[in-house]
């Protein structure tokens, strides 16, 4: 296959791109382009994981998926442990999902702290713990060994403190450049400008694409409707100026139907004011019970508005979602307003 768009798919793209600099696109433009530049663009980009997810969401291959995944185990262990107030043996057999979830985590420290701290790389890291556990595939355990260095018990503590100190996986202006870059290696026609004009219509697309879209974390225990993606909004912010659209994985709380924990995957530039129609505002703004916007979205002069084909809604819940403090603690706070109070349950233990 070429490495870069030649032919009629040149032709088809460069026209997707014409359209969406004019301004007059819609979600299936920006699909359309996605789905054409996905082969011919970098194999580690953003761009490529986004058109990949939005065309197979329940692939369980990818960065999107590894994510998606990954944060969904790391709420399971709060459960079973934080929440449960059980500590972990390191020595004795325990999950193996939880070791999954350690080799995830390092994937996501930053490299200067895991020089600085244990003096070592991600990559080096991973294969010395990796070599210091037994694992069971029958029963699905594993455990450290007690001959393995302080070293690796050391950096294994610090992945449990940063199981849930995850930033989004993903920001508008990271999906923007990486839009630009790819348009650039295909050698399609455009002025830069012109997209970065209209990047918040662009990213409006993307959630409109990706809101209720469920994706598979093989779990076979795992609600049939559980977990999707959703479009939210940050309640934490009391000033309606400060409240900016996004996308968040919504995965259940185990044994509880009625509570889900979200997490952040896609934030935006997008103002709830400014990109909602007047009802959908209206009933965001005066609920007191979800801020998940819950029913199929349709476009409306680039404003969100509820779908007239389809206006079910889901269940509703109470949604949590884990937050970095200051002093690196992290906590679980309702993400959803009750009865106009809001509360916070500390997750400080590892």
């Amino acid at each position: 296959m070429a490495t870069t768009l030649v032919g009629n798919n040149k032709h088809v793209s460069q026209r997707l791109v014409d359209r969406i600099t004019s301004g007059n696109f819609d979600d299936i433009d920006v699909r359309s382009l996605l789905f054409e530049l996905r082969e011919y663009s970098n194999d580690d980009s953003m761009f490529r994981e986004l058109a990949h997810f939005i065309a197979h969401p329940d692939r369980n291959k990818g960065k999107f998926a590894d994510y998606l995944i990954s944060y969904s185990k790391k709420i399971k262990y709060f459960y079973e442990y934080n929440y449960n107030n059980k500590n972990i043996d390191l020595y004795k057999p325990f999950p193996y999902y939880i070791i999954e979830c350690i080799i995830n985590t390092i994937d996501h420290i930053d490299k200067t702290v895991l020089q600085k701290r244990f003096n070592s790389t991600s990559k080096i890291l991973k294969k010395l713990i990796i070599k210091n556990t037994v694992v069971d595939k029958q029963d699905n355990t594993a455990y450290i060994l007690s001959t393995a260095p302080i070293q690796i018990i050391f950096s294994i503590q610090y992945c449990f403190q940063q199981f849930f100190i995850q930033n989004e996986m993903l920001n508008q202006e990271i999906f923007i450049d990486n839009i630009i870059a790819t348009l650039k290696k295909n050698n399609l026609t455009f002025n830069e400008i012109d997209i970065k004009n209209n990047s918040n219509k662009i990213l409006l697309c993307i959630l409109l694409l990706l809101h209720l879209r469920a994706f598979n974390i093989e779990d076979k225990n795992a609600n049939k409707d559980l977990p999707y993606i959703s479009i939210l909004f940050d309640s934490s912010k009391y000033n309606i100026e400060q409240k900016y659209l996004g996308l968040y994985g919504i995965v259940n709380m185990p044994e509880f139907d009625n509570i889900k924990i979200a997490f952040p995957i896609l934030t935006t530039n997008l103002l709830l004011t400014e990109y909602c129609d007047e009802k959908l505002l209206h009933d965001i703004l005066t609920s007191n019970r979800n801020n998940e916007i819950t029913r199929p979205l349709q476009f409306n002069n680039f404003k969100l508005e509820y779908s007239k084909i389809n206006n079910q809604s889901s269940k509703s819940v109470i949604i949590f979602i884990f937050k970095k403090e200051d002093n690196t603690k992290h906590k679980m706070v309702i993400f959803s307003i009750i009865d106009g109070k809001r509360t916070d349950k500390n997750s400080n233990k590892t």
